[in-house]
């Protein structure tokens, strides 16, 4: 169950994400290409799983490193949105913009 969580997770987070922390005048810019790696992420994991089966008999390890690099992650990620009001604030005073448009939640 972790893992179907794991592959569907990021096509609903990654979104959400984009508009978050850049706000929508740069939504489909930048969602494009972030959109790109979901791809590469499943083609490197995969092998990654195999080969910690591989090395170390046992799905284990695998599983102790993911749950620790969710734990960074998701650090990672509350960070990035509660900062993301102040730097795109500060980037639009630097540029000499209008706020720009934010979609209703």
């Amino acid at each position: 169950m972790l893992f179907g969580f794991g592959a569907v997770l990021p096509g609903v987070l990654l979104p959400i994400m984009v508009q978050r922390v850049f706000g929508m005048r740069d939504y489909a810019t930048i969602l494009g290409p972030a959109m790109a790696t979901m791809p590469a992420g499943m083609a490197l994991g995969t092998p990654l799983w195999g080969m910690a089966v591989d090395r170390t008999g046992s799905y284990t390890v695998a599983l102790l490193a993911s749950i620790g690099l969710t734990l960074v992650t998701a650090a990672l990620l509350v960070w990035a949105l509660r900062s993301a009001p102040a730097m795109r604030r500060r980037v639009e005073a630097e540029l000499g913009e209008r706020p720009a448009p934010t979609m209703a939640a």
